[in-house]
């Protein structure tokens, strides 16, 4: 792919299709496409994208609900995936509903630094699901070159995000933060959900 420019991609997404914006870090619109929300789709999504160049990253929408399939295929495919909120209601109101715009809208996002949010693990929603009470969040450190390489450092702010995502899905207690392991500060934690 040498030679080709740097685009980042954004995506709208919906139950039964995904719209598809690519554009210039200068924030030329290239292309845009619609595809299906299924495993067929999620790699056309992918082939569009980086057929138009080098994609820096992908802004999506919804990345622990109707996004979550294309973003685990993105980064399953080495894309940088990063969650953009979707536009206000009262904002789509006065524009109308557009897919292709909406897409666009969050390449935009991702562009003008306006969404810089990891994406949201759907592996959350699914643990509190089975009422897990406790949460911990930590950083995958290599241990040893015979382990697998670290793909990705998070940042504080992205730890905090993930924190605040999961209080809100109901968890009592959250540690999220690099160093964070499975233990941590488990003895300040189980008495309090033992008396519940």
């Amino acid at each position: 792919m040498a030679g080709k420019p740097k685009v980042v991609g954004g995506v709208d997404t919906h139950a039964d299709t995904l719209h598809v914006a690519v554009l210039t870090l200068l924030g030329r619109k290239l292309a845009d496409k619609e595809f299906h929300t299924d495993a067929r789709g999620y790699w056309d999504a992918i082939r569009f994208m980086t057929g138009h160049g080098r994609v820096q990253s992908v802004g999506v929408e919804g990345t622990s609900s109707y996004g979550a399939g294309l973003t685990k295929a993105l980064i399953t495919a080495g894309l940088e995936v990063i969650e953009v909120n979707r536009p206000d209601r009262a904002a789509r109101r006065r524009r109308g509903k557009s897919d292709p715009l909406d897409a666009e809208l969050a390449a935009r996002a991702v562009l003008s630094g306006n969404a810089t949010s990891a994406p949201k693990d759907p592996t959350i929603e699914a643990i509190r699901a089975s009422d897990t009470q406790i949460l911990t969040i930590g950083q995958y450190l290599r241990p040893s070159p015979e382990h697998l390489p670290v793909r990705r450092y998070y940042t504080p702010q992205e730890f905090e995000e993930l924190r605040a995502f999961a209080l809100g899905l109901g968890y009592s207690h959250v540690e999220s933060g690099p160093l964070v392991r499975s233990s941590y500060h488990a003895e300040s934690h189980v008495p309090s959900i033992a008396a519940k």
